[in-house]
């Protein structure tokens, strides 16, 4: 994600607190704003493994401890490193 994508996540959070009540809007601001980045964290991760994930699921009988522990702690790397790649770096 680029510093365009944090301004439109920006200006979402904008957009909704101009619906809420006047006494809660300002304070409402950051926690959208927070809302909206974790969901576009999510978004990510489940794009890129999706299908590791439904197959652990979907067939757990093919996968032994050792290969699940191993898949959980890659998945759980790989995660990371896709969320950081899609923040940084911020365009400047």
């Amino acid at each position: 994600m680029n510093k365009d994508r944090i301004e439109e996540l920006a200006e979402q959070a904008t957009e909704y607190c101009k619906t809420q009540p006047r006494e809660i809007a300002g304070t409402m601001w950051e926690r959208k704003f927070a809302e909206l980045i974790i969901e576009e964290c999510m978004k990510v991760v489940h794009e890129q493994y999706e299908d590791l994930t439904e197959e652990m699921y979907v067939n757990p009988e093919k996968w032994t401890p050792k290969e699940y522990w191993n898949g959980y702690i890659s998945c759980g790397v790989d995660s990371y490193v896709a969320i950081r790649q899609h923040f940084y770096p911020i365009e400047e």
